[in-house]
């Protein structure tokens, strides 16, 4: 039997979310640090990032553009509007953000530009705007400071706010210019930010933005749209801390979920629940099987569900990249599965596709010591087994045994690493992956 996160795999009888992951991709080059969006088409564009260079070796930012189909899987280049070549960035970039507009353009806002040696480059105010539909792509208008580890969220009405370093300011694609911009309470990069149901149907969106890198760190503000203005609120973080992550659930409750602690750079383990109506700020128990903390990792909100995915831990000096995926149910505010994707990856990006699968595309991997930029990608999905159904016929019956003979009555000379129990994908461990026999597929 395998026991994990409270749950003992085979003998109950009750239904259980878990999550499977399959390969798929590559990307057209390997990098981290760069950005993806889903398009009105279902198709994925993924764009810049940094790269590694061999001589002389070291970082460089990327003009790369690629499109994922969803139906086969796969990557390719976009041709130009000419057909005579593929489609590039003006200016290589990473750390910007991506935002698809209503007309299926692309707006990519900021980032680092520059990269080289072990520098990641300089902040940006700069702004293109893509049209992968055409084939084409064109400088935006310019920002009203550089920014990059910033957030973009797109408005019920369409329009962008971005918000990062000392700033906010709003995006409207019918004319393409940005509004004049607002002063944030508490400057900050490397934050979180939530789009949050209007108060009334009269008001448009608010956006939450959390914690960061900067005077933010342990401090939430509510950015107003409709009255451009920002706003503190009382309840606070834990510590100050960055590279958290945050998700809207279907109850309109935001989940949040670790960080770095500013000073030390050390990963915390924290999942917070904020809730809008009073904006009240509640600690949960913390991850589970992640005591050295998270912080660079994804979270994606599908149904009553948030998947967290990868990124990475820091224990004094030592960096380690995380493979981690956890399932939380929104509405019992409990974890449901604890497992593993693929591979490990850090600084990566995590796009939900159309039918609520997640697509999670390169990252960085550890490669002597150092990170390293992957091609890799691959596809999670939510599922829902019947623990003990091992054959999936929906039922628990004498049908279930067989499959457990071979490793439960192995012969008397048998290895007992090579045949323990419950290895069901025979890895020599019992560990997350092994569930992937038991699942079957449900629509969320």
């Amino acid at each position: 039997m395998m026991v994990a996160d409270g749950r003992t795999y085979g003998v109950e009888s009750d239904f259980a979310t878990v999550g499977f992951s399959s390969t798929c991709g590559p990307d057209v080059i390997p990098r981290f640090f760069h950005k993806a969006v889903l398009l009105p088409d279902g198709q994925v564009l993924v764009a810049g990032g940094l790269g590694l260079t061999m001589l002389p070796p070291g970082l460089t930012s990327l003009t790369d553009i690629s499109l994922f189909d969803p139906l086969s899987r796969q990557f390719s280049q976009i041709r130009s509007v000419d057909g005579a070549a593929h489609l590039h960035l003006i200016v290589g970039r990473s750390s910007h953000t991506m935002t698809t507009l209503p007309d299926g353009r692309v707006l990519i806002a900021g980032g680092n530009v520059d990269a080289g040696g072990r520098s990641t480059g300089r902040a940006t105010e700069t702004t293109e705007i893509v049209d992968p539909a055409k084939g084409r792509i064109h400088a935006g208008p310019a920002m009203n400071e550089p920014r990059a580890y910033h957030s973009a969220t797109r408005l019920s009405d369409n329009r962008v706010l971005v918000a990062g370093g000392a700033s906010w300011q709003i995006f409207d694609p019918t004319d393409d210019a940005w509004s004049s911009p607002v002063k944030m309470v508490r400057s900050r990069t490397r934050h979180a930010a939530v789009l949050l149901p209007a108060e009334h149907a009269s008001l448009t969106d608010r956006v939450l933005v959390i914690g960061g890198l900067g005077a933010g760190g342990r401090w939430l503000e509510i950015l107003d749209p409709a009255m451009m203005t920002s706003r503190q609120i009382p309840a606070m973080l834990p510590e100050y801390v960055n590279d958290l992550a945050a998700a809207r659930m279907s109850n309109g409750r935001v989940l949040i979920v670790g960080g770095q602690i500013n000073h030390s750079l050390q990963t915390k383990s924290y999942v917070l629940i904020f809730d809008p109506v009073d904006e009240s700020l509640r600690e949960l128990p913390p991850l589970p099987l992640r005591k050295e903390g998270i912080s660079d990792h994804e979270m994606m909100t599908v149904g009553n569900y948030v998947i967290v995915f990868g990124g990475e831990q820091q224990v004094g000096q030592t960096d380690t990249e995380l493979d981690y995926v956890a399932i939380f149910n929104g509405e019992s505010e409990s974890w449901e599965f604890v497992g593993a994707m693929q591979q490990p990856r850090d600084d990566f990006v995590a796009v939900r596709l159309t039918d609520d699968r997640v697509l999670l595309i390169g990252g960085a991997l550890s490669m002597q010591g150092n990170e390293a930029p992957t091609g890799t990608a691959e596809e999670f999905e939510l599922r829902q087994v019947l623990i003990g159904d091992v054959n999936g016929d929906g039922r628990i019956t004498q049908a279930d045994v067989g499959p457990f003979v071979d490793v439960l009555l192995s012969p008397d000379d048998a290895d007992a690493i090579e045949f323990r129990a419950a290895d069901m994908n025979a890895d020599f461990a019992v560990d997350g992956r092994d569930i992937i026999p038991f699942q079957s597929k449900i629509a969320f």
